[in-house]
């Protein structure tokens, strides 16, 4: 694989991008003869998905074949894709919980890959009560799964309203905290979610809220002459971001974060929220779904995304262009809601295997163009990756609902030229750890490269399990229109690119959760984290009795147990206590997979 200066990167997990230890001249040609690349990339594309003429001349030739007819069915469904039949199509994986209750995940989902391990395992372990809470049971593990995608706690929360009916703006505000919570909770909430979450935008929130509260306790006027409905129930979704990510786990916290969430969706009620909804509904909304997954109530954040989703459309914010030197600060803020939505819905929908919803319109430009030499900020580069990641979601979910084969090659190597160049279009200390100049930007780099390697995972592993473009024995006519990624020999280096971006997001994540605990306890992140813990258990578990493997591979095996020893052993026991019971019970899962 190679870097955005056409050199061949290290495969070694704890390897980092050297994109940035190069003169501004030497970077700029960098990028100037990467885009050359990738637009020798996209002709290739044109030229061979574009146009049927060359296909049509092959089949042409297999007359007496009865595989050109079936060929040249495909052909008229789509140029360049293969028709599969229904019996090869993917398919969901289902797991029932122990009331007999079937839960479905999508099959290349990473929840899939725990769901797979558990079916190997012993049907009983010991009590999760056993050994001091270490035990591990089928029980807690299928609560687990259940975590991991669609299936929620069981409660009706946040949609049950505790106020009667004729509830005021005031009456709703008396569940605002004491002053002491008040700065815990948003002290919290500036160090985790505000700071490195990129599906809220919120970055001068805190000051305005901290500004609200003064003028609050002097009593002259009430919440709702101070502040719109909509602002008010951004700041009880603040503050159950603050409580969900504060600085050790606590039953109390949790709750004051429920009742938090149950006031802001009570407030959007008052704020008729459905029939005229305003930008600031739908940031409310969007905060609401990203607070609920760390809530354990999944399938209600993605209902509210979803809801969020339609209510910015409806109001035209995805159709805001981006942002200029004349762009009103209501047009930029919307440019970022959008982007951030789109983020939210990419990421997740990759999570759980889903069918995305949000897009980024064609206008937009997916070649980077960094607007100053520095590149682009930390927001900007994670939403450009996210941007290439929805393009291809988009794609390939298309292919397999219409029945045909998976995407070729070239389009998987168009999309990791593309991340990669977003990547060397960031920031000097978001490529760069040695640039960071204090303890944010060191969070947000490890954050940042933690989003490239996870992205660049999901590019190799539904490369891995794609069929190559021509199939059925169906050659193209011409060895040179054959990509690095169509090879046979290339099915190992995608493996091994897999299982070494895994690597790199667990020592990432160590190395962020030692650094700033309470920002690696974001949602997003964890799942991340743990889906690819499963992943790389996985792999080894494929290997484990295999004595034809070679002693510098076994070296690598050997580390990788070392490395998910780590993680499974040591979360817990450095920082007790920071992390949310259903984490543990992931872990716990992944001990009894690696067998410690």
């Amino acid at each position: 694989m190679a870097n955005q200066n056409g050199q061949v990167r290290s495969q070694h997990g704890s390897a980092h991008s050297r994109a940035s230890n190069t003169s501004t001249r030497d970077r700029v040609a960098a990028l100037a003869d990467l885009e050359c690349r990738m637009q020798t990339i996209a002709e290739e594309v044109v030229r061979r998905l574009g146009s049927s003429e060359a296909l049509q001349e092959y089949a042409n030739k297999l007359q007496g074949d009865d595989s050109s007819s079936n060929f040249m069915r495909s052909v008229s469904v789509a140029p360049g894709y293969q028709q599969i039949s229904p019996g090869l199509a993917p398919t969901a994986t289902a797991a029932a919980d122990e009331n007999g209750s079937f839960a479905h995940i999508g099959a290349e989902s990473l929840a899939s890959i725990l769901v797979d391990n558990l079916k190997c395992s012993h049907p009983m372990a010991a009590s999760p009560q056993s050994e001091a809470g270490k035990g591990w049971s089928r029980h807690s593990a299928y609560e687990t799964m259940k975590l991991l995608y669609m299936t929620d706690t069981g409660s009706t929360h946040p949609f049950t309203s505790l106020w009667t009916p004729g509830a005021t703006v005031e009456d709703i505000c008396l569940a605002l905290p004491d002053d002491e919570t008040f700065e815990q909770c948003m002290a919290s909430f500036e160090g985790s979610t505000n700071l490195v979450s990129p599906s809220v935008p919120l970055h001068e929130f805190a000051a305005d809220a901290k500004g609200f509260w003064r003028e609050r306790s002097n009593g002259q006027k009430t919440e709702s002459e101070l502040r719109p409905t909509s602002w008010l129930a951004l700041l009880f979704v603040a503050l159950a971001g603050g409580c969900s990510y504060g600085g050790v786990h606590r039953p109390d916290m949790e709750l004051s974060s429920r009742v938090f969430v149950c006031c802001a969706f009570e407030l959007l009620r008052i704020d008729n929220y459905l029939l005229q909804p305003t930008v600031g509904n739908v940031r409310v909304l969007a905060g609401l779904a990203a607070i609920l997954r760390v809530q354990a109530n999944p399938a209600a954040s993605w209902s509210l995304l979803g809801m969020a989703i339609r209510a910015a459309q409806s109001i035209g914010i995805h159709c805001v262009p981006p942002p200029s030197k004349d762009s009103s600060d209501i047009e930029r803020q919307a440019w970022l809601l959008w982007q951030g939505l789109v983020w939210q819905d990419t990421t997740i929908s990759l999570c759980y295997d889903r069918s995305p919803s949000a897009f980024v319109d064609g206008s937009v430009q997916r070649i980077p163009r960094p607007p100053n030499p520095k590149g682009y900020p930390y927001l900007e580069s994670c939403y450009g990756l996210a941007m290439v990641m929805n393009d291809i979601y988009h794609e390939w979910t298309h292919s397999r609902r219409t029945g045909l084969r998976a995407l070729p090659a070239v389009r998987f190597q168009v999309a990791t030229e593309q991340i990669l160049l977003w990547e060397a279009s960031a920031e000097e200390y978001l490529r760069n750890r040695a640039s960071c100049k204090d303890d944010d930007q060191r969070v947000l780099h490890d954050v940042f490269q933690i989003f490239v390697s996870f992205f660049m995972f999901q590019l190799h592993r539904h490369h891995l399990t794609a069929p190559p473009l021509f199939a059925n024995g169906l050659q193209s006519a011409s060895p040179s229109m054959m990509t690095g990624w169509e090879t046979p020999e290339a099915t190992e280096a995608q493996s091994m690119a897999c299982t070494s971006r895994c690597e790199t997001i667990l020592r990432r994540f160590m190395s962020l959760r030692k650094a700033d605990y309470q920002a690696s306890r974001l949602w997003i992140i964890m799942h991340i984290c743990l889906g690819c813990a499963f992943y790389l258990a996985s792999e080894l578990k494929k290997n484990v009795g295999d004595q034809q493997v070679a002693f510098p591979e076994q070296d690598k095996i050997r580390a990788r147990h070392r490395l998910l020893h780590d993680l499974a052993e040591t979360f817990e026991q450095i920082l007790p206590y920071t992390i949310h019971p259903q984490d543990v019970d992931v872990l716990n899962a992944l001990k009894q997979m690696i067998e410690i």
